[in-house]
């Protein structure tokens, strides 16, 4: 039968074996994370390119998000209100299922 051997007296046995000071390994393990993160931030900084025509359709989903704005703000008729915010939320939909379409117009953390 083979003997239960603790991983961590493996580990120290190889450390004293190299001159290597156990807490040296853990300094070591904790400088990694934040290079990583270091990493990840400035890969999602990079651009992404936008075609001519996914530029115009952004920005004339914004002008009919903006005219929408005007006549909510503008209207007293509780039907016409309701029916404002109704078509904003069906466009915000559309807008979300078609990032690729419509780049840029939600924030990534706007909520409905």
């Amino acid at each position: 039968m083979s003997e239960q051997v603790s991983a961590k007296d493996v580990f120290s046995r190889i450390a004293e074996e190299m001159n290597i000071k156990i807490e040296d390994i853990g300094e070591e393990v904790e400088e990694k994370p934040e290079v990583r993160q270091e990493i990840v931030s400035e890969t999602k900084k990079k651009r992404r390119y936008i075609g001519k025509s996914a530029r115009i359709n952004s920005e004339l989903m914004k002008e009919a998000l903006r005219e929408l704005k005007r006549a909510y703000e503008r209207s007293y008729q509780p039907e016409v209100v309701a029916s404002i915010e109704r078509a904003v939320r069906l466009l915000k939909v559309i807008i979300k299922e078609n990032e690729d379409v419509f780049p840029g117009i939600l924030k990534p953390n706007s909520e409905d």
